[in-house]
C-alpha cells in the first residue's frame, strides 16, 4: 500500500524517524523524541560552562527551554519517560554550580508553581506535555479548523458516529488519541457554546448548557440534531413541539428561560467559549496557566509578600530570587544543608553561636546586628521574628517603595561579604558591606531598573572616602574584558553632591590600559569646568604609585608605555594628587565603567538622569 501511494505521489516513502520541519511525523515511542532530548541536553551543557546566576537560568529556562520543548510536541504527545528525562535534566541545570550537582533545596513541585503562590513560574515538562493534547483537543472541539486535513482525519476515524464529548477509546485506539481523550474531562468543565446561528452546535453531547450531561438521544433521527433545527427560522423563536420532544418539559422549560431570544444571535456563527479567558479565547498560556493551578496554600499576607518582592521593578532579578530562598527558608548556609539531610544543628560560622541557617546569617549573628544598625535604615535585627516568612511580613509591612528595595540591596551585600569573608579569605568590615550595598543600588538604576529620586541620590551621595567629605573628589575606573572591549568612567563629588560624570567606551588592550583612558577623561572634564585641587581616586595600585612619583614603568604593559607618560605629565601640570582605594569602596564608578563597556555608552552629564538606559 505505503508503494502504491509513493508511485502515485512520486515521492520517497519516510521510515518511523522521519523528521519534518524538527518535528517526528510518527511520535508514538521514546525513540521517536531522542533528538529532543540531545538538543535541550546539549543547550544545557553550552550554559553550564558560563557563570549564571540562578535567575539568569530562569529566563534561559523559560524563553529557550520550555518553547524548545512545546515544539518538539507539536507532532504528538511525549512518553512518561521523556517528560521524566526532561525535568530531571531541567532541574539539574537549575541547581548546579560551574556543572557541579548540588542539593535541591526547594522542591520542584513548590518551583514549578506561579510566582505569588510561593513558585518560579517555571513549567512542568509534564504540564506542557498535557497542555499540548488540550490544544489538539481544542482545535477538535472548537469546528474552526475542520478543514485542516488531520482533522478530517481524526474526526472521520475516531468521531463518525459520537461527539467528541461522548465518544470513547478502544483497545485500537492511538497514544495521541488517549492522551488527547485524557484531557477532555478538563477542557469541557472549562467550555461552553456561545449560541449564534446554530447550525455548528449539536443538541445533544454539546456543552451548550449547563445540563447538557443529562440529556440523551432517543433515536438516530435526535443523535444528529443541530440547535438550529430546534429555532423557528421566520420567527427566531424555539420551535416549542420539538424542543419538548428532545428535552421534556423540564428541560425545554430550562432552555427557555436560560435562551429566551435565540433570534438575537443568528446572523453570528456559534463559538466556543474558553471560560478561563475573559475574552473566550484558548491559548496554549492560558491552558498550560489552568493545569498548573492549584489549591492555594499561602495566606494573604505571604502573597503579598510576594506580590512585593516580585513587581518591584527596584531591583535585580538575583536579589528577587535570593529573597524568594528567604521566604523558604533555603538560604544556602552549613546549616541548612544539615537540616535538609536530616543532620544534627550546626553553629554561626562567624560567631559560633546560634543556628547556622538564613535567618541567623543574615539578621541574628553579631556581624549581621552591628551591619543592620550601620546601615541607613538602622534596623534592629534582634527584634525581628525567627521565622523567615514572617521576618519578611514584617518588614514588608514597615518599609516600603525605596525603603523596602534598599533592605533588599543591603540583605543581599551582606550575603555577598558573608561569603567573601568565609570562603575568600576576606575580613568583615561593615564598611565594606554597607558600600557593596550602594554599589548594588546604583547598579540598579544603571540597568534601568528604578527611578532616581532625590533618596537615591543621597544615597549616593554619602560615599565617604576621607575622614572628612569636604573639598573636591573624584572617582575613576576602567573595564575590561577578555574580547578587547573597555568602558571607563569617571564620578566627580564635591560636599556629598554630585558635580559630574562621564563615561566612555573602546578597544583597549588590558585593565590598565582602560584605568589610563578613565583619568585621561577624568582630567580633560575637570579641564573644562576649570575644577582645582581636586583628589582622585583610583583601585589600580600601579597607577597610584605611578603618578605619585615612582619610577615602575617596568610594571606598566608595553602597549602603555608611552600613553603613561604623557597622562603622567597631564596629571602633574594639573596641580591634582592621586590617592589609593580598594574596590569595594568604589563600586559606584566600577559599576559605571562596566555599565559603559556592556552597553557601548559615550555620555556625560551633570545627574545621573542624563545617564541613557538601555
Amino acid at each position: 500500500m505505503r508503494q502504491c501511494i509513493s508511485a502515485m505521489l512520486n515521492a520517497h516513502p519516510g521510515d518511523d524517524s522521519h523528521m519534518y520541519l524538527g518535528v517526528p511525523v510518527v511520535a508514538s515511542r521514546p525513540v521517536h523524541f531522542t533528538k529532543l532530548v540531545d538538543k535541550v541536553h546539549a543547550k544545557l551543557n553550552s550554559w553550564s560552562a558560563k557563570m549564571l546566576s540562578q535567575a539568569g537560568k530562569v529566563t534561559l529556562l523559560k524563553t529557550v527551554i520550555e518553547p524548545m520543548v512545546l515544539y518538539g510536541a507539536v507532532g504528538g504527545t511525549m512518553p512518561e519517560s521523556i517528560v521524566s528525562a526532561l525535568n530531571k535534566k531541567v532541574r539539574g541545570f537549575f541547581w548546579e554550580n560551574n556543572g557541579k550537582k548540588r542539593m535541591h533545596l526547594v522542591n520542584w513541585s513548590t518551583i514549578t508553581k506561579p510566582k505569588l503562590e510561593g513558585g518560579l513560574g517555571l513549567r512542568d515538562m509534564a504540564v506542557i506535555n498535557r497542555a499540548a493534547a488540550m490544544k489538539i483537543l481544542w482545535k477538535l472541539a472548537s469546528n474552526e479548523f475542520d478543514n485542516q486535513p488531520w482533522i478530517k482525519i481524526l474526526k472521520a476515524k475516531y468521531m463518525a458516529r459520537k461527539s467528541l464529548w461522548l465518544s470513547s477509546t478502544g483497545p485500537s485506539c492511538t497514544k495521541l488519541w488517549r492522551a488527547v481523550m485524557a484531557m477532555r474531562g478538563v477542557l469541557r468543565d472549562n467550555v461552553r457554546w456561545q449560541l449564534g446561528s446554530g447550525d455548528k452546535c449539536h443538541v445533544f453531547g454539546e456543552p451548550w448548557h449547563h445540563f447538557w450531561q443529562h440529556f440523551k438521544p432517543l433515536n438516530g433521527q435526535q443523535r444528529g440534531m443541530m440547535v438550529h433545527d430546534l429555532i423557528d427560522s421566520a420567527t427566531g423563536t424555539w420551535l416549542t413541539g420539538r424542543l419538548t420532544d428532545c428535552l421534556g418539559f423540564y428541560g425545554a422549560l430550562y432552555i427557555a428561560t436560560q435562551f429566551p431570544s435565540p433570534a438575537t444571535n443568528m446572523h453570528r456563527p456559534d463559538r466556543l467559549v474558553f471560560l478561563p479567558a475573559q475574552n473566550g479565547a484558548f491559548t496554549f498560556k492560558r491552558a498550560v496557566n489552568l493545569l498548573s493551578a492549584t489549591t492555594p496554600q499561602l495566606n494573604e499576607h505571604e502573597r503579598n509578600t510576594l506580590k512585593t518582592i516580585w513587581y518591584n521593578q527596584a531591583l535585580m532579578p538575583r536579589v528577587k530570587l535570593f529573597l524568594w530562598k528567604l521566604f523558604h527558608n533555603s538560604i544556602p548556609t552549613i546549616g541548612t544543608y544539615a537540616s535538609k539531610m536530616k543532620s544534627t544543628q550546626v553553629p554561626c560560622q562567624l560567631c559560633d553561636s546560634g543556628v547556622d541557617d538564613g535567618v541567623h546569617a543574615l539578621f541574628k549573628c553579631s556581624s549581621a546586628r552591628a551591619f543592620w544598625l550601620a546601615s541607613p535604615l538602622g534596623v534592629h535585627s534582634d527584634a525581628l521574628p525567627d521565622d523567615p516568612r514572617q521576618l519578611l511580613q514584617a518588614v514588608v509591612g514597615a518599609l516600603h517603595g525605596s525603603d523596602f528595595s534598599s533592605f533588599a540591596n543591603h540583605v543581599w551585600a551582606l550575603w555577598k561579604h558573608r561569603c567573601a569573608v568565609l570562603y575568600g579569605g576576606k575580613v568583615f568590615k561593615v564598611e565594606s558591606g554597607l558600600s557593596m550595598a550602594r554599589g548594588f543600588s546604583f547598579l540598579s538604576f544603571l540597568t534601568g531598573n528604578f527611578k532616581i529620586t532625590s533618596t537615591v541620590r543621597d544615597a549616593l551621595g554619602h560615599v565617604s572616602l576621607e575622614p572628612t567629605d569636604a573639598g573636591l573628589k573624584c572617582w575613576i575606573d576602567g573595564s575590561y574584558d577578555n574580547s578587547g572591549d573597555g568602558g571607563w568612567a569617571f564620578l566627580i563629588q564635591q560636599n556629598q553632591t554630585l558635580v559630574m560624570f562621564g563615561t566612555g567606551f573602546g578597544s583597549v588592550s588590558s585593565p590598565f590600559q582602560a584605568e589610563l583612558q578613565a583619568l585621561h577623561l577624568a582630567m580633560r572634564a575637570m579641564a573644562r569646568g576649570m575644577l582645582q585641587d581636586c583628589v582622585i581616586y583610583s583601585d589600580c595600585q600601579v597607577l597610584c604609585r605611578l603618578l605619585n612619583g615612582e619610577n615602575i614603568f617596568d610594571a606598566v604593559p608595553w602597549q602603555c608605555f608611552f600613553q603613561v607618560q604623557d597622562v603622567i605629565q597631564e596629571f602633574k601640570a594639573s596641580c591634582y594628587t592621586c590617592g589609593f582605594i580598594n574596590r569595594e569602596a568604589n563600586m559606584e564608578a566600577h559599576f559605571l565603567a562596566n555599565y559603559a563597556r556592556r552597553n557601548r555608552v559615550v555620555s556625560q552629564g551633570t545627574s545621573y538622569s542624563d545617564l541613557p538606559v538601555l
